[in-house]
């Protein structure tokens, strides 16, 4: 082989080298490009730039379908509310000396009404989701767009996960607690719209605790924490969890850590999600760093 044709052989390897590291680049910098463009677009994708006043437009036209679709379900669970207060009754059947009772003559409808909105906004999750994730998508690179099917779900399930825990694990513990402060002398007569409002504020705050890990995910995207910054802030996040389990529940031992020890778990999950939020070659950076110190402390060991 003649050396031009050497260097001719050796210019293409060069070339083809260079080629496959800057594949990703090149996509990573389309992605970027195609980021700014619809970023700089109307919701429409008519190429016109939206200012401050389209973004409230959008916002509005949002929520008012998210309204549409919490009255929509709303309504269908006022039509079935007999049966949705008979279920939320079923923890104070259990219980001795607790009677339910109407206080007041508008306390049955004002009970139905907040038993329709409650069921309404958790019906309505997977709306208020979708709508809210339409809002945003215009800023998501075109990756990260595909993620909206399995957001959607996994919001609702994390918080339906909750609100189970709220109503089977938790709320048990809390009326029977609370039943026996009182004097057996002195019967247990609770309202029903206090009941109710109780209950529902329960099974709400669980079911919203337990979409830590899906706020986590969505704050390291967007770069405010990363798994490192969880990690140094864990030993705060101790003392606040069991402060907020004391807020939440009966000021009793068992209660709080009832509730404690299920936000620790989703706070270590939290940790982890975190990972699969930050930018793939982060994520390959830390990998690599990781197994360098695997081999780094093999070898002291060796040595």
């Amino acid at each position: 082989m003649s050396e031009e044709s050497q260097k001719n052989f050796s210019g293409e390897s060069a070339t083809e080298e260079s080629t496959g590291k800057n594949g990703k680049q090149d996509q990573a910098t389309e992605e970027k490009r195609q980021y700014r463009e619809s970023s700089d677009q109307g919701p429409a994708g008519d190429g016109a730039e939206m200012n401050f006043l389209d973004h409230l437009e959008e916002l509005r036209w949002r929520i008012i379908k998210a309204l549409v679709g919490v009255v929509v379900v709303g309504i269908v669970a006022y039509i079935f509310s007999d049966q949705i207060i008979v279920y939320l009754q079923t923890p104070a059947n259990e219980l001795e000396n607790f009677n339910l009772q109407i206080l007041k003559v508008p306390d049955m409808l004002m009970v139905k009404i907040k038993v329709g909105v409650f069921s309404g906004i958790i019906g309505a999750l997977p709306i208020i989701t979708f709508q809210l994730w339409r809002f945003i998508a215009p800023g998501l690179l075109p990756h990260e767009k595909q993620y909206v099917p399995a957001t959607v779900i996994v919001v609702t399930i994390c918080f339906l996960i909750g609100g189970a825990f709220g109503y089977f694990a938790i709320l048990p513990v809390a009326l029977k607690f609370l039943t026996q402060l009182g004097l057996t002398t002195i019967e247990n007569n609770f309202a029903l719209d206090a009941y109710i409002g109780f209950v529902t504020r329960m099974i709400f705050i669980t079911g919203l605790i337990f979409e830590l890990p899906v706020l986590s995910f969505f704050l390291t995207k967007i770069g405010l924490v990363t798994p490192a910054v969880l990690k140094h802030v864990r030993r705060f996040a101790v003392v606040l969890t069991f402060v907020l389990a004391a807020f939440f529940t009966p000021p009793d031992p068992f209660s709080m850590l009832l509730m404690g020890i299920p936000i620790l778990l989703l706070y270590e999950i939290s940790i982890w999600v975190s990972y699969f939020g930050l930018p793939e070659e982060t994520r390959q950076a830390l990998s690599k760093a990781k197994k360098k110190a695997k081999q780094e402390r093999k070898q002291r060991r060796r040595g």
